[in-house]
């Protein structure tokens, strides 16, 4: 079997750029990697993530919810277990902590029914490691700000349904995240975001060894 990892945080926290990085360390030692995201990370997901983020659509809480539970099966039948199965490393921009986050802590639904939604769809399939990459609210905005000019310069593209939310809404998010670390601390590792992109890579290294998850000599 495969390593499967993922990675969380309030939008603008560099999970991407995290992603990335990781992904090239591993394959510049010849070890085979799998991006995937939620929600979006299949053709069916790309539709789903359509509908949750366009900003104009309204969508209850629970209609949300429902949606990326969807995306998330679809993602873990058609891409993370097959690549698991084939023994790479699964690198996953959001899974469970999201929704736990998005809809639990900010939305209002109750954790514990997120939770059993989750043990019923999910099964044994979890993150070996899940990174939260915590950083201030500020920084984090000033981040997508800098991001949003760029998509519009580009190709037009204009903010999305969660990043138009108050900074209140995006407090609500990382204390979450936060007390999601101390929910489950052996599993969830909360890095400082506001570091360098370097820096953070460094960190996230660091523990995938002394967790025994990162190859011996690599």
């Amino acid at each position: 079997m495969g390593v499967f990892i993922s990675f969380e945080g309030i939008d603008g926290c560099g999970k991407t750029t995290q992603i990335k990085l990781l992904r090239k360390t591993l394959e510049d030692r010849g070890i085979k990697a799998c991006i995937t995201k939620e929600p979006g990370g299949t053709e069916a997901g790309k539709i789903i993530r359509k509908m949750l983020l366009d900003s104009r659509l309204f969508l209850d809480s629970y209609t949300q919810l429902f949606l990326f539970v969807a995306d998330r099966v679809q993602n873990l039948n058609e891409v993370i277990r097959p690549a698991l199965e084939a023994g790479k490393w699964v690198l996953c921009d959001r899974f469970v902590e999201s929704t736990l986050a998005y809809q639990g802590y900010g939305l209002g639904i109750d954790l514990g029914y997120i939770d059993y939604i989750h043990r019923e769809v999910i099964g044994n399939t979890w993150p070996n490691v899940t990174f939260v990459l915590d950083c201030p609210v500020e920084v984090a905005k000033y981040r997508l700000e800098r991001r949003r000019g760029e998509s519009m310069a580009q190709n037009g593209i204009s903010c999305d349904r969660y990043e138009t939310k108050t900074l209140e809404f995006q407090e609500k998010l990382r204390k979450g995240y936060l007390e999601l670390v101390e929910r489950d601390p052996e599993r969830i590792i909360r890095v400082d975001g506001s570091k360098t992109e370097t820096e953070v890579h460094a960190l996230v290294l660091r523990f995938l060894e002394e967790k025994k998850l990162w190859p011996l000599g690599i």
